[in-house]
């Protein structure tokens, strides 16, 4: 048969690329294949957004800036920017795909914050929070929507959602921190410290 409708390849690929992303095997040319061979498929794009997620980070643009390479090699890395832009769009078409992939959303407000684009982002992040159906992915979307409501100014909203990611893992530090700055930013200094 045809590999694009062949189940078995395209679950091959979805789970070389998930084991790849996972021990940071950045293997742009495997990704490169398997969305040629699957480009309508909602994983398989969500896995490429991950890769450019990945090289948008700091440790892998500042690995890239200060490597010494002969001339003739050529990392497949582009600017921060640009690969924010690349994931975000592989993200974007994973929701297109499947419109209630709750994790995609996640991760899509996660690039579009990235860009400074907080009302959209908190727009995601709200639309995910009604599909994601595991604790974890939960978790990082209240933690995201409170800073992306904090940075739209609304201070209420934002500790309502720390207080939600606090709930979910009550020995996580992230929240209490985020609640302990949002405290000293409404000059609270005792509920800052006692949060801490």
């Amino acid at each position: 048969r045809e590999a694009p409708r062949d189940q078995f390849v395209r679950e091959w690929y979805r789970a070389s690329l998930a084991f790849k992303l996972s021990v940071a095997e950045l293997d742009t040319p495997h990704f490169e294949r398997a969305i040629s061979l699957f480009p309508d498929d909602p994983k398989t794009n969500l896995l490429k957004g991950a890769l450019h997620d990945a090289f948008s980070h700091r440790a892998v643009q500042s690995a890239v800036q200060s490597a010494r390479l002969a001339a003739h090699i050529r990392l497949d890395v582009r600017s921060e920017a640009a690969e924010l832009r690349d994931a975000e769009r592989l993200y974007r078409r994973a929701i297109e795909l499947d419109p209630a992939s709750g994790e995609a959303r996640l991760r899509r407000g996660r690039m579009l914050a990235r860009q400074g684009k907080h009302t959209e982002a908190a727009a995601e992040f709200r639309s995910a929070l009604t599909q994601v159906r595991e604790p974890v992915l939960e978790y990082y979307a209240r933690l995201f929507l409170g800073a992306e409501e904090e940075a739209l100014g609304r201070l209420d909203e934002a500790r309502v959602q720390y207080e939600q990611a606090a709930k979910l893992y009550p020995s996580a530090q992230s929240p209490r921190l985020a609640l302990s700055q949002l405290a000293h930013r409404r000059g609270e200094r005792a509920a800052a410290r006692r949060l801490l």
